[in-house]
């Protein structure tokens, strides 16, 4: 379980909408990675999803750089 959706992403991280749908998974991945690595408690429903955790996987996603030298090219 996310603790974002992607339309809540798209509706609240202007440069999400411009991605990929590939890094908009890899974005929102990552995110909940973060969190999950520092013990943040999971939640079943997204309802359930206190709004300042929403705000801070927004802020994780805007964080988060994409360096094209360090991903290899698409075949």
């Amino acid at each position: 379980m996310s603790y974002i959706t992607e339309q809540e992403a798209l509706d609240n991280v202007t440069e999400f909408a411009s991605q990929t749908a590939s890094d908009k998974a890899r974005l929102l991945a990552q995110s909940e990675a973060y969190l999950r690595a520092r013990n943040v408690k999971e939640y079943k429903d997204g309802a359930d999803v206190p709004q300042a955790l929403k705000l801070a996987c927004y802020e994780v996603i805007k964080g988060i750089r994409f360096d094209p030298e360090l991903v290899e090219p698409e075949a």
